[in-house]
């Protein structure tokens, strides 16, 4: 991960007014506290000025954000906000300080949500929350995104936490695409991380043997049950099979598995995230299951690929076309042979998704 902490010392402007004794900036407190029980854990407890976020609250989006985001840097020493643009020649150039005031855990008063940072690029995700009468950091987790600025929305789910979320993109290319949302709710002054879901894969060419292109879309049901309603649209398809085709080519036209189905995802009070959910009658070839969902955003995993769709395969092989079936041959025995799958030989080496294929010379997945 390109995500690091530098410590950087700054004076803090002493520029709120003198009304009110809590005008005067918060110390953060010395031990912050970070709950480790989870990896994905970023809840913290650090103390935040009423005045800092009355400014943000009625902040002037005409005006220079920096003074805001230096004074945020003094609330969190001895971390501080990773800027990849500190030299660049407009000083002001990404910044983003986008604030939400909402009530998201049922409890008196609104918390706030936010993206802030020197670049949009490479922001972090904040929660701030009043609790008897001063205001605290809650959150504070460095997202890591692709070249592309994450969006940050609340969604109305049937319950008194309300689940916010982003968009981020994780890879983009010459022929391959991956973002996705990631769900958060605040729940007894601790924020979680509810569950990740991808939005829109697909990879074409890349010398892989199997293509993908996958679309979702999702829908909070409207009922007591706090449910997560999710729609698959996906086609598995050869890359460079057919005879002249170059060695990044795709042939959508031929898929070998394709569907349009949905799942659901309920949530677990005792776990605190939303967990996959397959009824009993949801097993037949064409119905989603975790293995099924888990290829979509890892791409070239062709034993996972086989495995999870073995019933459509199957059902190829016996009722697919002579050109599905011939392809669907050739790639069962390459994966069979060397559990990679590639269509020409390569003299270069890509990196997908921070897995490294090379050219089927090698067949070699690192």
């Amino acid at each position: 991960m390109r995500r690091f902490f530098a410590i950087i010392l700054l004076l803090f402007p002493l520029f709120f007014g003198c009304g009110r004794h809590d005008n005067n900036p918060a110390k953060p407190e010395k031990n912050i506290y970070r709950d480790t029980s989870r990896h994905d854990d970023y809840n913290v407890r650090i103390a935040i000025p009423t005045a800092w976020i009355e400014k943000v609250r009625h902040f002037d989006y005409t005006r220079n954000i920096k003074p805001l985001l230096t004074q945020f840097e003094g609330f969190i020493k001895p971390d501080s906000l990773v800027n990849p643009h500190a030299q660049h020649v407009d000083e002001g150039y990404g910044r983003v300080f986008n604030p939400i005031f909402a009530n998201l855990d049922g409890e008196p008063g609104d918390e706030m949500i936010c993206l802030l940072g020197w670049d949009i690029t490479s922001p972090y995700l904040c929660v701030f929350k009043q609790i008897n009468g001063s205001w605290y950091l809650l959150y504070l987790e460095d997202i890591d995104t692709f070249y592309s600025s994450p969006s940050l929305s609340i969604a109305d789910n049937f319950s008194k936490n309300k689940v916010f979320y982003f968009k981020r993109v994780y890879e983009h290319g010459s022929g391959i695409f991956k973002d996705g949302y990631t769900f958060y709710k605040l729940i007894n002054n601790k924020v979680y991380k509810c569950l990740n879901l991808l939005n829109d894969v697909h990879i074409y060419g890349w010398g892989l043997y199997m293509n993908q292109a996958v679309t979702t879309s999702f829908e909070f049901s409207g009922d007591e049950s706090d449910r997560l309603d999710v729609n698959y649209v996906y086609s598995f398809f050869p890359g460079a099979v057919k005879d002249g085709d170059c060695a990044w080519c795709a042939n959508p036209d031929i898929p070998l598995v394709k569907g349009d189905a949905g799942v659901g995802y309920i949530w677990d009070n005792k776990q605190h995230i939303y967990k996959l959910e397959i009824l009993s009658w949801q097993n037949t070839p064409d119905d989603l299951n975790a293995k099924k969902i888990a290829c979509f955003g890892d791409f070239g995993n062709d034993t996972l690929f086989v495995d999870a769709f073995h019933d459509q395969l199957t059902r190829v092989a016996k009722e697919g076309t002579p050109q599905q079936k011939a392809i669907l041959k050739k790639y069962l025995a390459l994966v069979k042979k060397d559990k990679v799958a590639t269509t020409q030989k390569l003299k270069v080496t890509t990196k997908i998704g921070g897995t490294t294929f090379y050219g089927p010379d090698t067949a070699k997945n690192k």
